[in-house]
Order: C-alpha cells, then sequence, then structure tokens
C-alpha cells in the first residue's frame, strides 16, 4: 500500500514539475520543443537610445541634389526599418521625397509588410501609383506567413519610375523571399537588379518565433535544405550572379548585408571572386562610414559588375532620415544613361495627361481615318511582321531593336500629323464656303 502512495505522490510531483517548467517556458513551433523564456535584462540605458542627428547629418562622398545632371538614372538604397503603411502621412512624405530627389529606381530592405495581405498590399500600391503614375513596383517576403496581420518582418520592397518602365523585360523572386530582382534592357546587354535583405546573426534557440530569421529557417527546413539563412542566401546569390555574368549580363546588386567589410564571414571576398565591385569602397578612399546608427560599420552595400561600375558619374552616403525615417542612412548612385541604355530615357506621361484626347466624335472620327491611310502607306504591319519573322529566327539583336526603336519612332510621328491634320480639318470644315 504505501508503495503505491509514493509512485503516486512521485507522478504528482513529475506533474507538477511538468506543468512548472512549461509555464516558464515557451512551445517553439518550428523545433516542435519548449524553450525556456527569455528574461528581461535590465540596464542603465532608456528603452530607445536617443537619436543625436549633428553626429551623422553630413554627406560622405557626393551630395544628392534635387535635380541630377541630364542623361543620368538615380539609384537610391536604404533600410527602410518598416513602412507603416497605415499612416499615409509617413508613406507619403517618403514617396514625395523620392520624386523631389529625381529617384528613379529605389530599393528599400525590411519594409515589414505582409505580402499576404491584400489589404495591405494594395495600400502600398495605391501611394505608389500615386506618385510614380507609369512606374511599377516589386514587394516580397517570406511566404506562409499568417494573413490576418498586416505586419510581418523582413522582405525586400523596390520600384521604378516610366522612364525606366519602358526598358523593363522581366522580373524574379527568391522562392524564400529573401531578394527579387529585375531585368532592363540595356546598350549591350541585359541589366540585372538585385535587391537583398540578409537577415541578423541567429540560432534556434535566440530567434523570435516570427523573425525573419526563424521564417527562413521552416522555409529551408520545407525545402529539406539545413543550411544557415545567413550563409545560404550569399550562396544561393553567389551561384546565380555567376550565371547571370556567364551569360553576359550585367549585374547590380543592393541590399542590408548586416556584414561590415572584412567580416569573418568573408562575404566582400566571395562577391569580388565572382566578379563584383563595391561601389562605395571602389568610389571613396576614406572609411566607409557606419550606415546604421547604433553600429560603427558600413553594413549596407552596393555591388556591381565591372562595366557598370564605368557609368557611375556620382555616389554617397545620405544623412540619417533622409527619404525614409529611419536607423538606417541611405546611399545613392547616379549612373550615365547613354552608356548603359545607349539613349537617353525619357517619361511615359500617364493616359490623363497626355495631350491626345477629344470629346468631338467628329475629330475623333477624322484622327482615325487619316491614322488608318498613313499606317498603311508606311507598311507599318508589314514590316513589324518581318521583324518579328527574323527576332524568332535570329534572336533579339541590337539591330533589330534599332529597327524596332525606328518604327516606334514612326508611329509617333504617324500619331502627331494625324492629330494635327485632323484639327485642321476640322476648322476648314467650320469656315463658310471653304469647300465650295
Amino acid at each position: 500500500m504505501s508503495s503505491f502512495w509514493n509512485n503516486e505522490a512521485k507522478s504528482v510531483t513529475h506533474n507538477m514539475q511538468q506543468n512548472n517548467y512549461q509555464r516558464k517556458s515557451v512551445y517553439n513551433i518550428y523545433t516542435k520543443k519548449f524553450q525556456a523564456k527569455k528574461r528581461k535584462r535590465r540596464s542603465i540605458l532608456p528603452a530607445k537610445l536617443p537619436y543625436f542627428p549633428n553626429v551623422a547629418s553630413k554627406w560622405v562622398g557626393d551630395e544628392m541634389n534635387s535635380n541630377p545632371s541630364r542623361g543620368h538614372t538615380r539609384f537610391w538604397l536604404q533600410n527602410c526599418n518598416g513602412i507603416k503603411i497605415h499612416d499615409e502621412c509617413n508613406t507619403n512624405h517618403m514617396f514625395t521625397q523620392l520624386n523631389e530627389y529625381s529617384v528613379n529606381y529605389f530599393a528599400f530592405t525590411e519594409p515589414n509588410i505582409n505580402v499576404s495581405n491584400p489589404t495591405a498590399v494594395s495600400k502600398l500600391h495605391r501611394t505608389f501609383k500615386n506618385r510614380f503614375h507609369s512606374g511599377r513596383m516589386s514587394l516580397t517576403n517570406t511566404p506562409g506567413f499568417p494573413s490576418s496581420t498586416s505586419f510581418q518582418p523582413g522582405g525586400v520592397f523596390s520600384g521604378f519610375d516610366s522612364s525606366l518602365n519602358s526598358r523593363f523585360i522581366s522580373s524574379e523572386q527568391d522562392p524564400i523571399g529573401r531578394w527579387h530582382c529585375q531585368t532592363f534592357r540595356g546598350t549591350q546587354k541585359d541589366i540585372k537588379i538585385y535587391t537583398m535583405y540578409r537577415v541578423h546573426r541567429k540560432t534556434d534557440d535566440t530567434a523570435g518565433l516570427t523573425t525573419a530569421w526563424m521564417q527562413q529557417r521552416s522555409a529551408l527546413r520545407s525545402k529539406n535544405i539545413t543550411s544557415n539563412p545567413r550563409d545560404d542566401v550569399i550562396t544561393s546569390l553567389c551561384s546565380k550572379i555567376r550565371k547571370d555574368l556567364d551569360s553576359n549580363k550585367s549585374v547590380i546588386l543592393m541590399g542590408d548585408f548586416n556584414e561590415f567589410i572584412g567580416s569573418r564571414e568573408q562575404t566582400h571576398e566571395k562577391l569580388m571572386e565572382i566578379g563584383l565591385i563595391n561601389l562605395m569602397q571602389h568610389m571613396i578612399e576614406s572609411p566607409l562610414p557606419k550606415t546604421w546608427n547604433r553600429g560603427k560599420d558600413a553594413i549596407d552595400h552596393v555591388y556591381m559588375s565591372v562595366d557598370v561600375v564605368k557609368s557611375v558619374k556620382k555616389s554617397g552616403f545620405a544623412p540619417f532620415e533622409l527619404i525614409a525615417l529611419s536607423d538606417h542612412r541611405g546611399l545613392f548612385f547616379d549612373l550615365d544613361s547613354a552608356i548603359l541604355f545607349e539613349e537617353k530615357l525619357h517619361q511615359v506621361e500617364p493616359a490623363k495627361f497626355r495631350r491626345l484626347q477629344s470629346s468631338n466624335m467628329k475629330r475623333v472620327k477624322e484622327y482615325h481615318r487619316l491614322l488608318e491611310d498613313e499606317w498603311k502607306n508606311h507598311k507599318i504591319d508589314e514590316r513589324l511582321q518581318k521583324i518579328a519573322d527574323t527576332i524568332k529566327r535570329d534572336g533579339m539583336t541590337n539591330e533589330n531593336l534599332k529597327r524596332l526603336n525606328n518604327i516606334d519612332n514612326q508611329i509617333t510621328d504617324i500619331m502627331r500629323y494625324s492629330e494635327k491634320n485632323a484639327q485642321k480639318y476640322l476648322d476648314m470644315q467650320e469656315i463658310p464656303g471653304a469647300h465650295s
């Protein structure tokens, strides 16, 4: 009898200890284990370190003026530390600043927006279109996050205006949500622009349940990949960029690497080995400034292939809190459009701002008649079909591209001619006795 009560007491004691352990721990849905809760360490520092604007309020390198030189294409990179999608004032301020500084292509890392939440994505897209009417944007984050919230740690967000949209070919993204890229038609070869966010150093025990590190770790495990998320993103990108360079493409890689040059992880050396150059290290002789206001080194970088570096005209680090109100400083660079894109890029106006608008049906009908006659006279359809057959046989060569651009310019001239003469024709009709 006594042995029964002893065993029962041991069982009750064990259950109490187990319940006590579970109260002091939290269940990790990724590792399927209980792990001890983190104890909050008391510090003599305030909860949020104060920001001192005078410490890093100067430009390093070239200063970005509001009007870039003619024929320059401007790029901007910054860790925005989260886009407050429900704060329209904050979001509008960011896009307004991009417009005021005439930025053609921007790349923001860590926007912290849930790509599975349609409301958050549509709000961001609407705000973007208000400032970049004929532009295009890309938003990427790790898939599988609950769609009930608009907040999701990590991700990348980039966009470009109508001048680059006319050269846009295609886009692609990492299935894990760590990077995406766009391909543009260049002078001699295509240009691929990558935007990447690399997570901090973490482990299964130190990473929070919903952090970007844990999301990527879980996504990698679902594909039977056991490597560390920080190491895997660099390994996979180096392999992909090497293939791009081997297939005669130019490459620009921008992002928050969360690593300084000379680190023991040697990411800088790995990228140099495949043929990329750190732009700021190449352009600025002095040591690179810190890009995170609580750090001491540059952890946001831009790497380029050699041919793209030759087209850089200006570059520099901005003061903190310029464009995005973030704890990371941004950086910019201007590229010569004539070298990369053969000719000056032109802004494409949205339809509501174009001149060719009329509610006069007689004028519209006359315009269509003139346009159809000129279209047939210049044999536009036959010439386009001939080039299409040549492209199908030989591919998109520089000669075929020039022929397409010539036809495009001729179509523009035909449309202007038709518009001008439709107006003249109707004016003559309104004069009494003009056709008598």
